[in-house]
C-alpha cells in the first residue's frame, strides 16, 4: 500500500469553481488512465458548516481508495450558513459533473464522460445522496453516506443548529433531502452506521433506506456497533496512525459495494484471479418446479416484522417454501368464530408468487386458557386445560384444515416441544406430546385426508425422542422436523441425521419411514451479549452467510428432502415474546436474510439467491461421485483450525454433474488459505455428462469464473482442475452448461 504522503504527492488541486472553497485534491492511481479507470468523488462532514473538517479529514481515506485502483476527487465545499441551501449542495453538483466531464482534468482525459461513484461521510453523507441522485442516472453507479444524514427529521430534532445554519435561519425545506428525490431512475445506494450514533441518529438512514424499500429501489444497509458504543459516530479507528481511516470493515463494505456497481465480482480466497464471465441467474421461485429451499416466515402470528416488503424479495430469488404460523389466539378471538384474514393474505402472497406454504400449527389461546404471558400466548399447551380448551383445538385445526384444503397441506405439529419455553404450564413431556399429536393430526386429516403431519423437536433429544416413539408418537406422522442450531453445522449433524433415519424407518403413518426435515435453523448476525448459543464473535453478516450456505449443502448433501433457513427478516418491529420471557426488539438475535428495519437484503440473502439457483428441479446428492480436493500448502498458509480437512460433496441434476468443495471449520473464524491452492481430481464416468467447459461458482455472491483443466497420463479416467480458492465458504464446480449464467 502507498503511503499518504506518495498519495497526496500524486495529487493536484483542482478547482471546480470561481471561489476558494471549490477545490479538490485530484489523487490518481499508479499505471495508464484508461477509460475504465474508476473514478471517485469524496465529500467531507462538519455539519455542513464546521471548518474543522475539510478534505483534508478524508486525506487517508482517499489514499486508500487510490490504492484500490480508484481515481479520487476529494473536494471542499462553501459552508453554511454563508452559503446555505441550495448552493451548497450545487457545489458538490458542480464537482460531480466536473469529475464526469473530466474538464480541466487532462490526466483523466481517457475517463472523459465515463460515470462515477460518489462516497460521503456524516454531513458530507447527505451532499453525497443529493448529488448522486441528482445528477443524470447514466453518470454515476452508485452513492455510499457513511454515517450520514438522510433523513432530517431525527436529526433535526436533537439538532437543531445545523439546520439554522443549512438554511439560514429559515424552515427546513425538505426538497433538500434524498427521499424528495427518489424515482425509478435512482442509482444504488449504500448506508453504513452505528446503531448507537450520538451524533447522527440512525433513524436518520433508516428511514430513508425504507423509503427506498418500499419503492423497490436498490439500497443496502451496513449497520454495526460492536465495541464502538461511545464513539460519536463510531466511523474512525482511532487506534490507527491516521486519524480519520474507518474502521476496516466499514472500508470493506464500501470498497465490496463499489466493486458491485462496477459489475465486477468480489475478489475470491486467497487471491485467485480466474476469468469473470459473470452472474449466477437468480430464478424467480415461480419458474422453479421443485425445490428443497425452504425459509422461515415465522412469528406474523406476533406481528415481529413487516411481510409486505419480503413477498417479492423471496420470490425473485427463489426461494421454493416458506414455514409460517397459525396463531391460534389470532384467528379465534372470539369463541368458534375463525376470522382468516391475517393468515389468508400470508398464503395468498406467497403462493401467488409460486412459494409453498407449510404450516407450524400452535400456540395458545387466552379465551380457552384464562391468563397466561403474553398476548399470543406462545407455547401454552391445550390439553393442559381442561376439556373446553382441548376441544377447541380440534376444533380449530380442523377448520384450519379446511379453510386451506388445496392450498396447504403440510402441517406440523406444535414447536420445540422439548423446550420449556415452548411447552407451557408444564415441564416438556414426550407422552404428553405424543397425544397432542394423535388429537391434532386426527382434526387435521378430518378435513384433509391425504395432509402431511409432522413433529418437531430443539436439538438432538435421543431421550426425548425414545419417549416419544414407545408412546405411539410416530404413528400419526409423515416427516419429522428437527432444529439443529450448531455453530458449525458440519460436526454432529451427519452422525445424527444417520440415526434418526434408523429411528424412523418404518415407524410412521402407514408404516412408511418417517422423513427426516430440517424446519428450523439459523445463525443470528449480531447477537446480545447474553445469548444462548455459543459464539466466538457476536457480529458477523459474513459468519451468517457461509453458516446459511454450508447449513444448505451439508443437508441437500445428506439427502434431506426439506431444508429451512430462519429467518426471513430481523425481529425487530415489537418485543419478542416466549413462554414466559419478552425481548426488547433492539436485543433480539438478528437472524433474518434481510434487515428487520429497513428490508435491505443482508449477504445471506445473496448466498440464499445462489443456493436457491443451484439446487432446483431435481438436483440429487450423487453419492457415487469421486473426487478430492489435494491442498497444496506452503510455509506461509494458515492452518486450519481444530485440524479440519477440505469437504468435498457431490450432486447431479440429470446427468449434469455437481462438485462442492470447502474448508469445514467454524464460520466464525472467518477462515481462509492466504496463498495456497487447491487442486481437484475428479473422475470422469459413462452414466453422466463430461466437464469440458468448467466454471467456478462463488456461491456466496453468485459470482462466476472460467476454469481450465488438464488431464493426466497417469492418472487415465480422471480430470484435473488446479489454481482453486479455498476457504470456509463452499464453493460450486460445474461445466458452464449446467448453469444461466448472465453477463458481466
Amino acid at each position: 500500500m502507498a503511503s499518504l504522503a506518495t498519495a497526496l504527492a500524486a495529487s493536484a488541486a483542482v478547482p471546480y469553481g470561481d471561489a476558494p472553497e471549490q477545490t479538490g485534491d485530484l489523487i490518481l492511481p499508479d499505471g495508464a488512465i484508461t477509460a475504465t479507470t474508476p473514478k471517485l468523488l469524496l465529500i467531507h462532514g462538519g455539519g455542513w458548516r464546521s471548518d474543522k473538517y475539510l478534505r483534508g479529514t478524508l486525506a487517508d481515506e482517499a489514499a486508500l481508495f487510490r490504492d484500490a485502483g480508484y481515481a479520487v476527487y476529494n473536494i471542499d465545499y462553501r459552508l453554511a450558513p454563508a452559503a446555505a441551501w441550495p448552493a451548497i449542495g450545487d457545489d458538490c453538483l458542480a464537482a460531480a459533473r466536473k469529475l464526469v466531464s473530466c474538464e480541466g482534468m487532462p490526466d483523466l482525459a481517457a475517463a472523459t464522460g465515463k460515470p462515477i461513484s460518489i462516497l460521503g461521510v456524516s454531513a458530507g453523507g447527505h451532499l453525497a445522496l443529493m448529488t448522486g441522485l441528482r445528477l443524470p442516472r447514466k453518470d454515476v453507479l452508485g452513492v455510499i453516506s457513511v454515517s450520514g444524514i438522510a433523513d432530517p427529521t431525527a436529526d433535526a430534532a436533537a439538532n437543531p443548529d445545523r439546520y439554522s445554519a443549512l438554511f439560514a435561519g429559515g424552515p427546513i425545506d425538505n426538497s433538500a433531502f434524498p427521499t424528495a428525490q427518489l424515482s425509478e431512475d435512482t442509482p444504488p445506494v449504500l448506508l453504513t452506521h452505528c446503531w448507537n450514533d450520538t451524533v447522527v441518529p440512525i433513524d436518520s438512514p433508516i428511514s430513508f433506506a425504507r423509503a427506498m424499500t418500499d419503492r423497490n429501489l436498490p439500497a443496502e444497509t451496513y449497520f454495526y456497533d460492536l465495541g464502538r458504543t461511545n464513539q460519536g459516530h463510531a466511523i474512525w479507528d482511532l487506534g490507527n496512525k491516521s486519524r480519520h481511516v474507518f474502521y476496516k470493515d466499514i472500508h470493506r463494505r464500501c470498497l465490496a459495494f463499489l466493486r458491485d456497481v462496477r459489475g465486477l465480482p468480489q475478489p475470491l480466497p486467497g487471491g485467485a484471479t480466474p476469468e469473470f464471465i459473470g452472474k449466477l441467474r437468480r430464478i424467480p421461485a415461480a419458474e422453479i418446479k421443485e425445490s428443497p429451499v425452504s425459509i422461515g416466515f415465522e412469528c406474523l402470528d406476533r406481528d415481529l416484522f413487516d411481510p409486505e416488503p419480503c413477498y417479492d424479495r423471496l420470490a425473485e430469488i427463489g426461494v421454493k417454501h416458506a414455514r409460517v404460523q397459525t396463531g391460534w389466539w389470532k384467528c379465534e378471538k372470539e369463541k368458534g368464530v375463525y376470522d382468516w384474514t391475517w393468515l389468508d393474505g400470508i398464503v395468498s402472497n406467497l403462493t401467488s408468487r409460486g412459494i409453498e406454504v407449510w404450516f407450524n400449527v400452535g400456540f395458545g389461546n387466552k379465551i380457552y386458557m384464562g391468563e397466561t404471558f403474553g398476548e399470543a400466548s406462545v407455547g401454552f399447551v391445550p390439553i393442559h386445560y381442561g376439556p373446553e380448551c382441548e376441544e377447541a383445538w380440534k376444533n380449530f385445526c380442523r377448520a384450519l384444515a379446511e379453510h386451506y384444503k388445496g392450498r396447504v397441506d403440510r402441517f406440523e405439529i406444535w414447536n420445540e416441544v422439548n423446550g420449556k419455553g415452548f411447552w407451557r404450564p408444564k415441564d416438556p413431556n414426550a407422552t404428553e406430546y405424543a397425544r397432542l399429536v394423535e388429537i391434532t393430526a386426527d382434526a387435521i386429516r378430518e378435513a384433509q385426508p391425504d395432509a402431511k403431519c409432522g413433529g418437531c423437536v430443539m436439538s438432538f433429544p435421543q431421550q426425548y425422542l425414545d419417549e416419544f416413539k414407545r408412546a405411539g408418537g410416530l404413528g400419526r406422522l409423515d416427516f419429522f422436523s428437527f432444529h439443529p442450531y450448531d455453530p458449525n453445522p458440519d460436526v454432529h449433524w451427519p452422525n445424527r441425521v444417520k440415526w434418526l433415519r434408523d429411528f424412523l424407518r418404518k415407524a410412521g403413518r402407514g408404516g412408511r419411514d418417517v422423513e427426516v426435515w430440517q424446519g428450523e435453523s439459523g445463525f443470528a448476525s449480531w447477537t446480545p451479549e447474553k445469548y444462548w448459543q455459543p459464539r466466538i464473535v457476536r457480529e458477523s453478516e459474513r459468519a451468517q452467510a457461509v453458516w446459511l450456505l454450508r447449513r444448505f449443502v451439508l443437508d441437500f448433501s445428506l439427502g434431506i428432502p426439506l431444508s429451512s433457513y430462519f429467518q426471513t427478516a430481523d425481529m425487530m418491529k415489537k418485543g419478542y415474546q416466549m413462554g414466559h420471557t419478552e425481548q426488547s426488539a433492539l436485543k433480539v438475535a438478528r437472524q433474518g436474510v434481510l434487515n428487520g428495519l429497513t428490508y435491505t437484503p443482508k449477504p445471506s440473502f445473496h448466498a440464499l439467491a445462489s443456493i436457491a439457483a443451484v439446487f432446483r428441479d431435481g438436483v440429487r446428492p450423487d453419492t457415487r461421485a469421486v473426487f478430492s480436493a489435494i491442498r497444496e500448502t506452503s510455509p506461509a498458509d494458515a492452518p486450519p483450525p481444530d485440524g479440519a480437512t477440505i469437504r468435498c460433496v457431490a450432486f447431479a441434476r440429470g446427468q449434469t454433474p455437481l462438485y462442492i468443495y470447502y474448508m469445514p471449520v467454524d464460520p466464525q473464524r472467518a477462515w481462509s488459505d492466504k496463498t495456497a491452492r487447491t487442486t481437484l481430481r475428479i473422475a470422469t464416468r459413462d452414466d453422466l455428462d463430461a466437464v469440458s467447459a468448467p466454471v467456478l461458482v462463488n456461491l456466496l455472491t453468485g459470482d462466476v469464473f472460467a476454469l481450465s483443466l488438464r488431464t493426466d497420463p497417469a492418472a487415465p479416467g480422471a480430470i484435473f482442475i488446479d489454481d482453486l480458492p479455498l476457504s470456509d465458504t463452499p464453493m460450486l464446480v460445474c461445466d458452464r452448461s449446467a448453469l444461466e449464467i448472465v453477463g458481466k
